[in-house]
């Protein structure tokens, strides 16, 4: 099962509930829980991290290098990112998966080095960005990354950090294991 938004840990009450409710279902085969988050509320997280009603998965939006996070989305919560990134690596249990989507009018390939060098997590995915739905206008017309460049970008990332998992994830290849 996986809880996504808009962003759910800015609905805590309505989090914490919602995860209590799916864990205590009566059904042979318990749920595994997974929560997309962008990290914007580390104290939240904590709470869903923690106790008989832990989420199992999380899957982290990492926008942009961390000390880049105003520049490039407007809002500098770089260090609150970070900070939700390292109370789930508490959790030895609790898989982190970090994703970036690469959208080359934001990101340059060297941020993609520097979001791998500053993250740590299980896995780390580069989305292929697509303008057809955006909240900011200003992107409609932006370039959507080829998928061949990602997957090569993607190899170069796995030849300089090899121990971390790679995947890249893009609407013609569907998500590949690099």
């Amino acid at each position: 099962m996986c809880i996504s938004g808009g962003e759910p840990t800015i609905y805590a009450e309505g989090l914490l509930e919602l995860i209590k409710t799916i864990k205590t279902l009566d059904v042979q085969v318990p749920f595994k829980i997974k929560l997309d988050t962008n990290g914007l509320c580390p104290d939240v997280l904590e709470q869903v991290l923690t106790g008989e009603f832990a989420v199992d998965y999380v899957a982290m939006d990492i926008k942009a290098p961390f000390d880049k996070y105003g520049e490039v989305i407007k809002a500098d919560i770089g260090r609150k990112v970070k900070e939700s990134m390292e109370i789930v690596n508490k959790y030895e249990d609790i898989t982190l998966e970090c994703r970036t989507t690469y959208c080359p009018k934001l990101l340059t390939e060297e941020d993609l080095f520097t979001i791998v060098d500053e993250v740590e997590c299980d896995l780390y995915t580069i989305q292929q960005f697509r303008n057809r739905c955006v909240l900011d206008e200003s992107l409609a017309e932006a370039e959507e990354p080829n998928p061949h460049d990602m997957e090569d970008i993607a190899k170069r990332i796995k030849e300089a950090y090899p121990n971390q998992d790679i995947n890249v994830k893009t609407a013609e290849f569907g998500q590949k294991s690099i």
